[in-house]
């Protein structure tokens, strides 16, 4: 896992997607990583492990899930999202982020934060914990799926700047 740099990827993202329907996007696409983001099992994830061998492997779950599920997965990130209603993530909004000293500690993996994070956000995320990195979606975005270079410009500054790692 050391020396994997994820930095400037394509991640091709599928929530609840068939094997055929995953095989077939990536034969048209030359994405590094591939994202689950619905409600796929340890052994679907190692289904797509075992065809997409050199792919990282994203998991995406709410923080409220069952980790040990996936302490011995041949995944290599996850990712704690919010989910809402029938949506699996995408909400654009942050789960309750008292909880994140209990993910730092207790999960298999090295993961990312989604939901709710821009500029404004951020430094409250960072003052809880360090993650292995983020996810910015909808908080870099002007309008709905048009980011806006001012929003990436201000949340790449903040992370720029240095940091109490005690915190």
């Amino acid at each position: 896992m050391q020396g994997l740099n994820i930095s400037g990827i394509s991640v091709a993202l599928f929530a609840n997607s068939s094997m055929e329907d995953i095989r077939e996007a990536l034969f048209l696409s030359k994405v590094q990583a591939i994202q689950l983001h619905g409600s796929e099992s340890p052994e679907f994830c190692e289904r797509v492990r075992r065809e997409f061998p050199n792919l990282i492997l994203i998991r995406a779950l709410h923080p409220e899930s069952d980790l040990s599920l996936w302490k011995d997965s041949s995944i290599n990130f996850l990712l704690f999202d919010s989910a809402s209603g029938s949506l699996p993530g995408g909400t654009g909004r942050p789960f309750n982020w008292n909880i994140l000293p209990f993910l730092s500690s207790s999960s298999p993996l090295p993961f990312f934060i989604a939901g709710g994070i821009s500029s404004e956000t951020l430094p409250l995320l960072l003052s809880h914990i360090q993650p292995y990195g983020i996810d910015v979606a909808t908080g870099s975005e002007r309008t709905p799926g048009i980011k806006d270079p001012a929003k990436i410009a201000e949340i790449l500054k903040i992370l720029g700047e240095p940091r109490n790692e005690t915190s």
